[in-house]
């Protein structure tokens, strides 16, 4: 059920491909697609305190419009719903947090509000009605609203230019504190869903409260809205997807995403939840699944999960863009020196070899008794990959063997794939860790620094390379003659 790859085929024959967009020069802050599903606006941090967006095609790459806000930072984009739609919201991260309205077309400001009178609270997200609906019987053109810290706000696109919006009444049981509106979705017949930080799901006919549902087991970070199957999707820190129909918003069917990613190289460690930042249905290509959704997790994984008809506890198939490393950042890195492949290493404990010349992402992907400090392939053919962990220990692997086999993680332990361990044995003192490690020029050597001050060197078997298959040699024995000492200054 699980798939592991990025380069899938999509129905005429072609092939999924990951691009780059390369024209921002600073944090990427916000994101949105087009509905029509070929064109994206992300934003950054511009100088003097404002914020530029582009609008770009995400097949080609080109820049279709700049906007230039010289409010603030842009922390929130949002397309109007209509396919041919030419409006973008601009929510901006200032101190007065204005809400802009634009003709990205045209790059011209078409209305603003807060500027003199304050929005006191960050806004975390903005949707616009569907075709056809939205407040008062506006247009989705016309109508929107925003969410946020303490609020969430109704808004109207006026004749004139004139930008008008009313908060939504909470009820006293939600006022003290107000909640923290994570995530907004735009229904139907002026009925909107929000998702608190508290999990809720709050049903608004307008700016009146209709329904809560306790839907998710910490802050619910994502909806998504599928008109066509009048279906939402919502998902949390406690990374489960759940289904509802737009009816009452009666449950469908949920999913842990964690159960799903078992024995791939996203799978989460034991006791630990997936948390979900995003997901979007998916638009991949003409006649695609109508159940298929694009998931993002904290960890920065990304997947597709298909089901059929409502079934969303039995995916139909799940396909594992990126996996990335799970706890913790990326403390190693290194490149083959005869094929392009890159191998990373992480807090995490685990090693990843990436097929970086082509379209799939991930080659495989090890676990390690403790996290990996430090990488290294062999010169020449790069036969061979050398770990060092924060406990000490120093791991020669068979690298070749490591790159041929996809499939799910191994333990680089007791995969056989561990060709030499030193100090794999041996409790490490306190602060003791492999930081660094490198093979001599003919590869017939190996070095590793540690925490302490300390550098040994290794020089390898001459026959190492014919016996994978062989116990591993410990503390430098078997014909792995070592040298050691103190390094100052």
């Amino acid at each position: 059920m699980l798939q592991g790859r990025s380069g899938a085929s999509d129905a005429d024959g072609g092939l999924r491909a990951q691009r780059f967009f390369t024209r921002h020069g600073q944090v990427v802050q916000a994101l949105a697609a087009h509905p029509d599903g070929e064109r994206v606006a992300s934003s950054e941090g511009f100088e003097a305190g404002g914020g530029r967006v582009f609008v770009w095609h995400a097949e080609s790459l080109t820049v279709l419009a700049t906007v230039v806000s010289r409010a603030g930072p842009v922390g929130v984009l949002a397309f109007s719903q209509r396919t041919g739609s030419k409006l973008l919201t601009v929510c901006n991260s200032a101190a007065h947090h204005p809400v802009a309205v634009w003709d990205w077309q045209k790059q011209v400001l078409l209305a603003e509000e807060g500027g003199d009178e304050a929005l006191e609270h960050t806004i975390l997200d903005a949707h616009f009605w569907p075709k056809g609906h939205g407040v008062g019987g506006k247009s989705a053109d016309s109508s929107m609203v925003t969410a946020g810290v303490a609020h969430l706000r109704f808004w109207t696109l006026r004749d004139g230019g004139v930008l008008s919006n009313r908060r939504a009444s909470l009820p006293p049981a939600l006022q003290d504190p107000p909640p923290t509106f994570v995530c907004v979705a735009c229904l139907e017949n002026e009925l909107c869903v929000a998702g608190t930080d508290a999990g809720l799901l709050l049903v608004w006919a307008g700016p009146v409260l209709v329904r809560q549902v306790a839907a998710h087991d910490g802050p619910a970070f994502a909806l998504a809205v599928n008109q066509a199957e009048r279906a939402l999707l919502s998902a949390g820190a406690d990374g489960v997807l759940r289904l509802w129909g737009f009816d009452s918003l009666q449950a469908r069917g949920s999913l842990d995403i964690a159960h799903v990613l078992a024995g791939s190289t996203a799978e989460p460690r034991a006791g630990e939840r997936k948390a979900i930042e995003s997901i979007e249905w998916s638009r991949r290509y003409p006649g695609a699944p109508k159940n298929s959704v694009v998931v993002a997790t904290g960890d920065a994984d990304i997947l597709e999960v298909e089901w059929e008809g409502v079934d969303i506890e039995e995916p139909r198939e799940v396909i594992l863009h990126v996996g990335a490393h799970a706890a913790g950042p990326v403390t190693a890195l290194c490149t083959h020196p005869a094929q392009r492949l890159a191998a990373s290493g992480g807090q995490d404990g685990t090693i990843r070899l990436w097929e970086i010349g082509g379209q799939n992402l991930m080659c495989a992907m090890l676990r390690a008794p403790a996290a990996v400090l430090a990488l290294d392939f062999s010169p020449g053919e790069g036969s061979f990959l050398c770990a060092g962990l924060a406990d000490g220990a120093v791991l020669l692997l068979d690298a070749l063997a490591v790159a041929a086999e996809m499939g799910p993680p191994r333990d680089c332990i007791a995969s056989g794939i561990l060709l030499l361990a030193v100090n794999a044995t041996r409790p490490s003192r306190r602060g003791e860790g492999a930081t660094c490690v490198r093979f001599s020029a003919a590869g017939d050597a190996l070095a590793a620094g540690f925490t302490d001050g300390r550098v040994e060197v290794w020089v390898l078997p001459r026959e190492l390379g014919a016996k994978p298959g062989e116990e591993p040699l410990l503390e430098g024995g078997g014909g792995a003659r070592s040298q050691n000492g103190p390094c100052a200054g």
